[in-house]
């Protein structure tokens, strides 16, 4: 076992370590008027798979009061290896800091939150990685108590803020990613209401949320007989529906839904649930769960999920008089930070407003991703070949629309553009057009199904409605020219509308494709406008549909900084989780 601390992985369980060791009462600490306390952890704490959780060397806490919430950090003195610890904040037998208030509290791990006279804010991560030998880490789930007193060897009893449901799977299957989806929030910036002395903070994900946890695995092999454990940590609540995703070693997802289905989990406790993934298409229960979706490469037969993403980055300038953040030199490191994300991967990219040597930069910093478009203006693929125009430090009016793909994923089998106006297959606009406006296409193969789909990439006008209208005709018109065979087929893009109130509702109620903003009422539309103006407002002007797919599975708005930069563009990216029409393979 890893022994780094107590605590838990925000998805994945408490950080404890094994020990036989005897518990035994630390020392007294003087009564000086310092921070000095002794905490032990509850007893349902010590209950996880026979471990005890125990203090580490180096352990330390905050301890803040209803009158000072910056409060102080108390170091471990003694009972390291027991379930007690002595904690003191002094230096040289001198305390470093004296605490004045009525209502005192204390929290563990020192580093893992922010507070404030509301509360304290901590990260639950939507995305884990499953530590080696089943270890856990301290920083995500914070223990946390009230006292009356903190000078003198002041005894605490700490509690888990958090819950873990264990997850025990069976089955003949190899395991790379196990996700689960409860009907609330229970990953993103997690609030806890200061409470008062002897009541227990309720968890609220402020922003940023997410209902679903993500639990990576190097290879994780099932037993057919003995249950193998995976722990994701939770706000403690009453959840009234659940979804897992298994993925196996081929990226073959085998999802189990519940949607009626309820169970609790309590502070400091742990929720068992318990499943069967066989691999003959059918499947086992999760606490007599009757009914599954399930689909496994084995049986041969696959339904595929795959992330799309569309992504306004904004034209390039660095021009002087412009503010710091808005120019394209401090915002590239956010956007290729997006593009290389580790644990996403993200299959396809769809951008927008970016200019050749912006499309350049992303991929030449970004090299998992092979990219295809063209200049709306000039119609070409500025590889340097456009003549000295291309080259002007100031020059914007050729942007373009641009696919970016991860080859190892998905295979370009054919691609092009059309003009949005009267003639599509020319350079050209409508008269009443501010810009020539073009979409971008390409013919993908999956190279995991070999499922042939396509997607296109569009950035509809900022000048009417009227002239959207006229546009999203041409659009519809030229993808069922492309796609003739009514293949699968995804559009993303700007579209310069929401779906009320504009050509774009017509459009949508006509039901030739799906809206997955629409489809999905769990999104984050509401809190987080795709379209942020730089932080000034904003509207969902921004799109995903799709047309001959099983479901939209999930749909976000990544409001997140990256690398550091707040705003990587006047728009955030859109991400719409889509799952295909099961296939037989060979």
């Amino acid at each position: 076992m890893k022994t780094n601390k107590i605590l838990l992985f925000a998805a994945l369980a408490m950080a404890c370590a094994c020990s036989k060791n005897t518990p035994v009462e630390p020392d007294p600490l003087p009564d000086d008027g310092g921070v000095s306390l002794r905490a032990d952890m509850e007893a349902s704490k010590s209950a996880l798979s026979g471990l005890d959780v125990i203090w580490q060397e180096n352990d330390s806490i905050r301890v803040f009061s209803n009158a000072d919430y910056n409060g102080a950090t108390a170091f471990l003195r003694s009972g390291a290896g027991t379930k007690y610890g002595a904690f003191d904040n002094h230096v040289d037998g001198k305390p470093i800091k004296v605490l004045e208030g009525s209502t005192f509290y204390v929290c563990f791990p020192a580093n893992c939150y922010t507070i404030d006279g509301t509360g304290l804010t901590l990260l639950l991560p939507s995305s884990i990685t499953r530590p080696d030998e089943g270890g856990f880490g301290p920083e995500a789930n914070p223990c946390f108590c009230c006292c009356d007193k903190v000078g003198g060897g002041a005894s605490v009893s700490m509690s888990n803020l958090c819950g873990l449901v264990k997850i025990s799977l069976k089955g003949d299957i190899t395991i790379r990613e196990l996700r689960m989806t409860l009907d609330k929030d229970i990953a993103g910036n997690a609030h806890f209401a200061t409470p008062s002395k002897g009541s227990k903070p309720a968890p609220k994900i402020t922003s940023n949320g997410s209902r679903t946890i993500s639990q990576h695995c190097d290879a994780v092999k099932l037993n057919s007989s003995t249950g193998t454990d995976f722990y994701f940590v939770v706000p403690a609540d009453t959840y009234n529906s659940i979804s897992l995703t298994a993925v196996n070693n081929l990226g073959v997802p085998t999802t189990l839904n519940k949607p009626s289905f309820s169970f609790t989990v309590g502070r400091s406790a742990i929720a068992t649930l318990s499943s069967t993934l066989p691999s003959d298409g059918m499947a086992g229960t999760i606490e007599n769960m009757t009914v599954i979706n399930y689909t496994d490469a084995t049986s041969g037969i696959v339904r595929e999920e795959m992330d799309f993403v569309s992504f306004n980055i904004k034209t390039q300038s660095d021009d002087a008089e412009l503010d710091s953040q808005y120019k394209w030199a401090n915002r590239k490191a956010g956007i290729y930070d997006f593009f290389n994300d580790a644990d996403k991967q993200y299959p396809i990219i769809g951008t927008q407003e970016d200019e050749y040597r912006q499309r350049k930069e992303i991929a030449d910093n970004c090299s998992d991703y092979s990219v295809f478009g063209y200049g709306s203006e000039f119609g070409k693929d500025q590889s340097g070949t456009g003549g000295p125009i291309y080259a002007r430090e100031n020059y914007n009016t050729d942007s373009g629309n641009y696919i970016f793909y991860r080859a190892a994923r998905v295979t370009k089998l054919d691609g092009g553009i059309f003009w949005l106006s009267s003639t599509p297959s020319k350079i050209s606009k409508f008269s009443a057009s501010k810009h020539y406006r073009t979409c971008v296409w390409i013919k993908f193969r999956s190279n995991l199904t070999n499922q042939e789909f396509y997607v296109f990439n569009t950035h509809l006008d900022n000048s009417s409605d009227a002239v959207r209208g006229q546009q999203l005709d041409v659009l519809w018109g030229q993808m069922n020219v492309i796609n003739a065979n009514a293949l699968p087929m995804v559009l993303m893009g700007d579209l310069n509308m929401t779906t009320t109130g504009s050509s774009l509702e017509t459009f949508k109620n006509s039901g030739k494709m799906i809206f997955c903003r629409n489809k999905l009422n769990v999104c984050f539309d509401d809190a987080h406008k795709s379209y942020n103006g730089w932080g000034s407002g904003g509207s969902n002007i921004d799109h995903i549909a799709f047309s001959n797919l099983y479901r939209v599975r999930d749909f976000q708005t990544d409001i997140s900084s990256h690398a550091g930069v707040t705003y990587m563009s006047d728009h955030y990216p859109i991400i719409a989780t889509l799952e295909f029409n099961p296939v037989k393979v060979d």
